[in-house]
């Protein structure tokens, strides 16, 4: 159910950036493939800016050096740090409630969900030989709207998350 919750927030935010959510059916490690269109996506001859996410989900808090950290295995490790991908890609954690119940707080008007997914690119980074490597995402990048719009400005852009 904690991935259930993730695809929610993840479907909340795009939809918020304007990004349309394509989910993919067999689970091959692409949780999401979000997309963007416009005119300012000057280094892509469709105008279509793509992004891979792979969502990990914890009950885990950010820690004391400011990270939430998720573990992962290691063939998705090796694919989401593939450096020069064909399609960017990414790493969403969430941190979510242990009980299920205090997911979310509907009011009259507001849904809130609880608490909050961090968004990290690990492309270029080293290998490991941890059988679950250890994805660590910063609190200074919390997987919103705004931040979904840079990422695919940069992306369409030519560059990178």
């Amino acid at each position: 159910m904690m991935e259930a919750l993730q695809v929610s927030y993840i479907s909340a935010v795009a939809a918020s950036a304007g990004c349309i959510v394509g989910n993919l059916n067999i689970d091959d490690g692409v949780d999401a493939l979000l997309q963007h269109k416009s005119a300012q996506h000057t280094s892509i001859t469709d105008r279509v800016a793509r992004l891979e996410v792979q969502l990990k989900a914890t009950s885990r808090s950010v820690n004391k050096s400011g990270h939430l950290t998720a573990t992962m295995d290691h063939d998705r490790w090796e694919y989401y740090r593939t450096k020069d991908p064909a399609v960017n890609k990414i790493i969403v954690v969430m941190s979510m409630p242990s009980r299920q119940e205090h997911w979310t707080f509907a009011r009259h008007k507001s849904l809130s969900i609880h608490y909050c997914g961090y968004w990290v690119n690990i492309a270029g980074m080293a290998d490991t030989e941890a059988a679950a490597p250890t994805v660590k995402a910063s609190q200074d990048q919390i997987f919103s709207d705004v931040a979904l719009c840079d990422i695919m400005e940069r992306i369409g852009q030519g560059g990178v998350p």
